[in-house]
């Protein structure tokens, strides 16, 4: 009984002293510094774009202030800003932590506080603990800021008249619409609502090897059920022989006039809803509903790139925490130059650049929605946990 306890309180001994190396006194220290820096540089940033956006409106908002009062004009103004801080903050989030982290190793090593850290012996690959912490912080606040916080400013912007994001937003009617859908194509007018209608719909129904099968003209068209739409005070004309039966060559089947008929239509109701507005600009759930959705959605790859790249933003700016740590760690002295700096920031620069460039192929479908958004990631994240763990064999375990 005398040797269990002792096992278990060797064990326990060896879990508290991993506790505080990783979340001890440097971490705690380090990581309330990289957290200040970075919220700093959120404010400094969002003060230099809110003032550029206020030079560019301030006319318009004057002009409400003398029609509606000064009080209620100002505060008008007021509302607009916060709304356009809130939609500029998942622009600012990854930048800001790059330059807040390398503020503070840059003032760490002009110090000598980070030789004095390396000199009490604690392994280097410890040290990076603060800004894995800090990264996963900032990064799950960068999801919630691209996949919650934008889109509401978004709504908010639209329904007060800030800024047009989209037909829905200042119209009950769409002007017309050209919607390519799977066997379709839909010229027409979007009632919306739940569900949405088309208004003076001209639908071109096409046969997989690109022919024109069928066209319909309808008043309106709802859904009635996923693929099946009604269409009302319409006509249809087909190519010859599309419903079974031979025409002469040269002829063409007679124009059907209906009051009513079903047909199958893969256009999805909540695009339909949705036309217009940027995928990066939908709600959360909006945008999972379109990117899992098997058909009836134009430009696919759009929405399931942009929703991959939301929850890969998280191990972005975790990428874009860790590996500038870890560069500062090999490259920073307390009499360096300002190249470290600025080959710091070139290495983040090209990530970022990389990482846009994969987006957009995700976008337009010449990468799979997943590689596009995770590869450049976890390449950075990876990058840079194996140039920390190189550099600590180097120095015989990292102490």
């Amino acid at each position: 009984m005398i040797r269990h306890r002792g096992r278990n309180a060797q064990g326990s001994g060896v879990a508290s002293q991993l506790w505080v190396a990783v979340f001890g006194r440097e971490t705690r220290y380090v990581g309330r510094l990289y957290l200040e820096r970075i919220v700093l540089v959120v404010l400094l940033i969002s003060a230099v774009v809110l003032s550029l956006d206020t030079a560019s409106t301030l006319g318009g908002f004057l002009n409400e202030a003398r029609q509606l009062g000064t009080a209620s004009g100002f505060a008008r103004m007021g509302y607009y800003l916060i709304l356009r801080a809130g939609y500029n903050l998942p622009s600012i989030l990854p930048m800001a932590a790059l330059l807040g982290v390398i503020w503070v190793e840059f003032s760490l090593a002009r110090s000598r506080q980070r030789i004095m850290i390396a000199n009490s012996g604690r392994a280097q690959l410890v040290s990076l603990a603060p800004s894995l912490l800090v990264g996963l912080i900032i990064g799950l606040s960068q999801f919630v800021a691209v996949a919650h916080i934008r889109p509401a400013s978004v709504e908010a912007q639209a329904t007060e008249g800030f800024r047009d994001y989209g037909p829905r937003f200042h119209s009950e009617v769409s002007g017309e619409e050209l919607i390519s859908v799977e066997g379709a194509v839909i010229k027409a007018r979007i009632a919306f609502g739940e569900p949405p209608t088309l208004r003076d719909a001209l639908i071109f129904e096409i046969a997989e090897d690109g022919a024109l099968r069928t066209i319909y003209t309808a008043r309106q068209a709802a859904p009635v059920e996923q693929g099946l739409w009604l269409l009302s005070d319409g006509s249809v004309w087909s190519t010859p022989g599309f419903f079974g039966t031979a025409s002469p060559v040269g002829q063409h089947e007679p124009v059907e006039v209906f009051d009513s008929r079903l047909v199958e239509l893969s256009l999805l109701p909540l695009y339909a809803n949705n036309v217009g507005i940027q995928p990066a600009r939908l709600p959360q759930a909006v945008l999972a509903r379109l990117a899992a959705a098997p058909q009836g959605v134009q430009n696919p790859t759009t929405y399931r790139a942009a929703y991959q790249d939301r929850f890969a933003a998280i191990l972005y700016v975790v990428g874009m925490t860790l590996l500038p740590a870890v560069l500062s760690i090999l490259w920073f002295s307390p009499q360096m130059s300002s190249a470290p700096v600025v080959g710091i920031m070139f290495w983040c620069v090209g990530i970022y650049f990389l990482a846009s460039l994969f987006s957009q192929l995700g976008s337009y479908g010449y990468l799979p929605a997943p590689i596009s958004a995770w590869s450049i990631p976890s390449l950075a994240v990876a990058g840079a946990i194996w140039m920390g763990t190189s550099h600590a064999r180097a120095r015989g375990g990292g102490t």
